[in-house]
C-alpha cells in the first residue's frame, strides 16, 4: 500500500512539476510544447485549462508577429499616441521621415511637437471619434520641414480614457512638385494663348485698314471709269478685296472671343 501510495503520490508531483513548467513558459510568452499529462481528475481538467492558454498564447503571439510585419513593411509612416497624444509607437518608415535612427528618438514626443498644426485636429479627433486628414508639415530631427498629408483616427478596441490616435503619413513633396510643374505648364499654355489671340487680333487691324482703303477706291474708280474691260478688273479687285475683308473680320472675332473682348449686341430679327 505505501508503495502504491508513492507511486500516486510521484504521478501527481510529477505532472504538478511538468504543468508548473507549461505556466511559466506561457507566462514568459514562449509557450512552445503542449503538456501530455492526460487524466479526467483534477490534474488532468488543469492540465488542460494550461494546454488551452497555451494555445491561445501561441496564436496571439503570431497574430501579433503578423501585425509587426504589416505595420514594418508599410511604406507611409505610421505612428500610433497613448491618451496623452505622445508617440508609443512608430514604424521604420516614421523613422526615416522623421530623420531619426532610433525609435527612442521619437517614442514619447507628443503629436504637437512633431506637427505644431496637428493637435487641434488631434484632440477633435479623439473627443469625436471621427477620422479627419489634415495637410501639415511635421519636423524633422535635422533638416527643413516635410509636408506631409496626415489620416488621423481613433485607436480601436481601447476604453475611453486610454483610447490613442492612429496617425497615418504620406510624404507629400513629390505630389506638390508635380502640382507646381502642372500650374506651370498651365500658366505657360495660357499665356501662349493670350499671345496669339493678341497677334491675331493686332494683325486683323492691321489688315483691315488697307482693305478699307482698295474697297474704296475701287468703288470710286467705278463711278470714274467708262471703259467695261476696265470696269470690270476693278470689280473683280473690289470682290476679292471685301471677301478677304470678311475673312479677316471672322479672325479678329475668333481673338476676341479667346481673349475674352467679345461684345454682344442686340439687333432686332
Amino acid at each position: 500500500m505505501r508503495v502504491l501510495v508513492g507511486q500516486v503520490g510521484r504521478s501527481i508531483a510529477g505532472g504538478l512539476e511538468r504543468l508548473n513548467r507549461q505556466a511559466q513558459a506561457v507566462a514568459s510568452g514562449a509557450a512552445e510544447q503542449m503538456t501530455e499529462f492526460k487524466g479526467e481528475d483534477e490534474v488532468g481538467r488543469l492540465a488542460a485549462t494550461v494546454n488551452k492558454i497555451a494555445s491561445d498564447a501561441r496564436r496571439a503571439t503570431t497574430a501579433r508577429v503578423i501585425a509587426d510585419a504589416i505595420v514594418s513593411s508599410l511604406p507611409n509612416a505610421l505612428l500610433v499616441t497613448d491618451s496623452k497624444l505622445a508617440v508609443s509607437r512608430a514604424n521604420q518608415a516614421a523613422l526615416k521621415l522623421l530623420g531619426a535612427t532610433d525609435p527612442m528618438q521619437i517614442l514619447g514626443r507628443k503629436l504637437s511637437e512633431i506637427s505644431t498644426d496637428i493637435a487641434a485636429p488631434a484632440q477633435r479627433v479623439k473627443t469625436t471619434l471621427l477620422p479627419t486628414t489634415v495637410e501639415t508639415s511635421v519636423v524633422k530631427r535635422a533638416g527643413a520641414p516635410v509636408p506631409v498629408s496626415i489620416s488621423l483616427s481613433p485607436l480601436a478596441g481601447v476604453p475611453d480614457q486610454s483610447r490613442g490616435l492612429v496617425c497615418l503619413a504620406e510624404d507629400v513633396r513629390e505630389r506638390r512638385e508635380a502640382e507646381r510643374l502642372l500650374i506651370e505648364a498651365r500658366d505657360r499654355a495660357q499665356a501662349s494663348d493670350r499671345g496669339k489671340s493678341e497677334f491675331l487680333a493686332t494683325m486683323s487691324h492691321e489688315l483691315r485698314t488697307p482693305l478699307n482703303a482698295i474697297i474704296g477706291y475701287s468703288q470710286m474708280l467705278q463711278e470714274a471709269v467708262t471703259d467695261q474691260d476696265s470696269l470690270e478688273d476693278i470689280r473683280k479687285i473690289e470682290s476679292a478685296s471685301s471677301d478677304l475683308l470678311r475673312t479677316v473680320d471672322r479672325v479678329l472675332e475668333l481673338a476676341n472671343a479667346e481673349s475674352g473682348k467679345t461684345a454682344l449686341t442686340l439687333e432686332p430679327f
